[in-house]
């Protein structure tokens, strides 16, 4: 009986090592099934949080909106580049009105073509230093990181990291004439549109969620590699622009999965971006020429076996949600060749 419980207490217990190996292999194949789910669900988080801040900021405008007798903070003319302002418009020079958008960020005329690290220097000795927090908005939206996409925050090799939600164009009425205008866009813009003038609200785009290496952050000194028109677009607009061009700019590419719109072989593939809209509900878009870069030549888009109308059609569906106009390519065309 004592040698019996001897050798009982002596007995140990352990894993052998095909036990250990089977137990390291059951938990990589665990983490290999869980982490595309976790992935996922950060990515979902991520397109979450950026719907909530572009509603949030969208709100914000309508706030300001009804302290202003129901007009947005949308001054600038915005159908012309900033190194283009040599008209005028409602008797006063473009560069003039160009300065007044300054709902987002200061003194954008000084800054829109220097990195972020210059827009301080530049702009110390005029009492208001080139940041949102500056802006005319920001007393409405209190929180610095609603003007931008969490995916946005996440890029890499940015020349700014303040904002890439950026106003629609169409915030002045299209087709409209002011005494005095000189500007060269056949769209005609005219006064700021208010809220209760909108003829499609649920149509119509106020905050978009811009593509980042388009018009808001990227540096084309080098000029871009990808897309259509690649090429040297040196001295091109690159980091302060606040207003999204529909036709000029690209929506953001972070949302969802990435597909092709245009079947091209020379179209990259892109995602989504959020858009916020006049009656204040949010939804994802994708860009429906993704790949094309700054500037497109709109001459050589209308050779692209009729893709062009992917592209202008926005142009066509914003005058319709704005005016309730109907329009055709062959207008857009005229108006914006």
């Amino acid at each position: 009986m004592r040698a019996r419980a001897s050798s009982r207490k002596s007995r140990r217990w352990g894993f052998t090592l095909i036990e250990l190996l089977v137990v390291v292999a059951i938990i990589a194949l665990l983490i290999s099934i869980l982490l595309p789910s976790l992935s996922k669900a950060r990515e979902q988080a991520r397109t979450t949080l950026c719907a909530s801040r572009i509603a949030q900021l969208c709100k914000a405008i309508m706030f300001y909106a009804d302290d202003y007798d129901g007009a947005p903070p949308f001054l600038g003319v915005g159908f012309e580049n900033l190194d283009e302002l040599d008209g005028t418009f409602d008797g006063h020079p473009l560069s003039w009105w160009a300065e007044q958008e300054d709902w987002l960020i200061p003194h954008i005329p000084t800054i829109w073509n220097q990195p972020e690290s210059q827009w301080e220097p530049l702009t110390v000795g005029t009492g208001r230093v080139s940041h949102v927090r500056n802006g005319d908005l920001f007393a409405y939206t209190r929180f610095e990181n609603l003007y931008k996409c969490p995916d946005f925050e996440r890029t890499a090799n940015k020349e700014q990291n303040q904002f890439n939600f950026t106003r629609s164009v169409m915030g002045r009425r299209v087709l409209s004439q002011f005494v005095g205008d000189d500007t060269t866009s056949q769209l005609a813009p005219g006064p700021i549109v208010k809220l209760s003038a909108v003829y499609s609200p649920a149509a119509m785009f106020m905050v978009l969620d811009e593509q980042w290496d388009f018009h808001v952050a990227g540096n084309y000194g080098g000029g871009p590699t990808e897309g259509i028109f690649a090429g040297d677009f040196s001295g091109y607009w690159m980091g302060a622009d606040s207003i999204h061009g529909v036709v000029g700019d690209c929506i953001g590419d972070y949302h969802g999965v990435k597909k092709k719109v245009v079947e091209l072989d020379m179209m990259r593939a892109s995602k989504r971006g959020n858009i916020a809209h006049y009656d204040g509900h949010v939804e994802l878009v994708q860009d429906p020429m993704p790949g094309r870069v700054v500037n497109i030549n709109l001459s050589e888009l209308t050779s692209l076996l009729g893709e062009a109308e992917k592209v202008l059609g926005i142009i066509l569906q914003q005058i319709y949600a704005q005016r309730g106009l109907n329009t055709t390519l062959t207008d857009a065309l005229q108006w914006l060749l």
